[in-house]
Formats: structure tokens, C-alpha cells, sequence
């Protein structure tokens, strides 16, 4: 439904009231034109006394057939919008050049990421074997406090062996110095009729 209604006008010419429909009403709002003043017959009749356009920006008067804007304001049109043009052309440009660094950027940063979760890794793994390695140390400490008694047994029993050798060693040391000082004073000859004699009761011992 149409917010115009039909509504009667008066016209300035023969003064006759003509309605100015609500269809019309739309199409002069659409088009940005005024409001008649006279009705369709006197517009018919009447000449059109402004048989020039003007231009839409400067106002300044154009001949018919020509466009709606002259050339002077169609130029400088052309102008604005190629700085206007120009001006988005850099912004388009300067936008891609800031998303190119950006992308740069996040490339970067997505490798540093990457190099540190393999350090992070490799730390995780340090970590894992470290505690392993501790666990066994645990392990040894523990293994060999529990053996500490016997190490010290065995301790005991070398130190005693040891000294029942040097004992035994003196004890040797001592028979040999005897019975070297006990031969010191016979004479070879002595000995050797000495060992004559032993072997001769052996031999007659052994005989009978």
C-alpha cells in the first residue's frame, strides 16, 4: 500500500484545481522534482520557457543535447575520482604489503614455535633420562648400603689373613735365620762328612 494519497491542486495559470495523483506524487519524489503548479492541460500549452539544462554540479548553464554536467565539471569529476582512485589503489596496496609482512610474521613465529617445542621435547627427554639414571643411583645407594656389612666382614677377614701370612712369613724368616746361624761355625769339610755319616745310617737303617 502506498504512503501518497490522491490531492487536489490549484493551478497558477487558469486557476482550476487538478489532482495531483499519489502515482505522481512517488515519481516526483524519485526524480527530486518539485511539486506542479500547473496542470497537465497548461502544461501542455505553455511553452517551455527554459530551453536550457544546467549543470548538476556548478549550476552553470548548458545548451540542449549537451550532458548534464559541462566539461569543466566533468574533468575535474574525472580528476577527483582518480585521486580517489589512486588513493584506494595505495590503501590496497599498503593493506597488502601490511598482510604480506603480517603473513612474513606469522610464518616466523610459527617456526620459532616449532623450534621451541623441540627443545621443549628435547628437555622432556634429558629430564626422563636423568630421573632414570637417579632412580638407579637410588637403586645402587641403596644396594650397596645393604652389602656395607658384608664388605666390612670381608675387610676383617683379609686384614686377619694378612696377618696370620706376615706372622707365617716371620715364623719361616726365623727358622731360616736359625738354622743358618746353627751351620755358620762347622766347616765344609764338617758338613760333608756330617751329611756322609746320615746318609751311611740311613742307607744301614734301610738295609736292615
Amino acid at each position: 500500500m502506498s504512503e501518497y494519497s490522491d490531492k487536489k491542486l490549484t493551478c497558477r495559470d487558469c486557476g482550476q484545481q487538478f489532482t495531483f495523483t499519489a502515482g505522481e506524487q512517488e515519481f516526483y519524489r524519485v526524480k527530486g522534482f518539485n511539486q506542479p503548479g500547473l496542470c497537465k492541460e497548461c502544461r501542455l500549452l505553455k511553452p517551455n520557457p527554459r530551453p536550457f539544462h544546467t549543470c548538476s554540479y556548478c549550476g552553470n548553464t548548458l545548451e540542449r543535447g549537451e550532458p548534464v554536467c559541462c566539461q569543466t565539471c566533468i574533468t575535474d569529476r574525472e580528476i577527483e575520482f582518480e585521486k580517489k582512485l589512486k588513493q584506494k589503489r595505495e590503501a590496497a596496496s599498503a593493506a597488502q604489503t601490511r598482510l604480506l609482512v603480517a603473513e612474513q610474521r606469522k610464518a616466523e613465529l610459527e617456526q620459532a614455535l616449532y623450534q621451541a617445542e623441540q627443545l621443549i621435547k628435547e628437555l622432556e627427554l634429558k629430564i626422563s633420562n636423568m630421573s632414570r639414571d637417579l632412580d638407579k643411583a637410588y637403586e645402587f645407594q641403596s644396594t650397596i648400603s645393604w652389602l656395607q656389612p658384608t664388605f666390612k666382614n670381608l675387610e676383617k677377614k683379609l686384614k686377619a689373613m694378612e696377618l696370620t701370612q706376615r706372622e707365617g712369613n716371620q715364623k719361616v724368616a726365623a727358622s731360616i735365620k736359625t738354622i743358618k746361624e746353627s751351620h755358620e761355625h762347622l766347616s765344609l769339610w764338617t758338613m760333608i762328612k756330617h751329611s756322609f755319616r746320615t746318609n751311611g745310617r740311613n742307607g744301614h737303617n734301610n738295609s736292615g
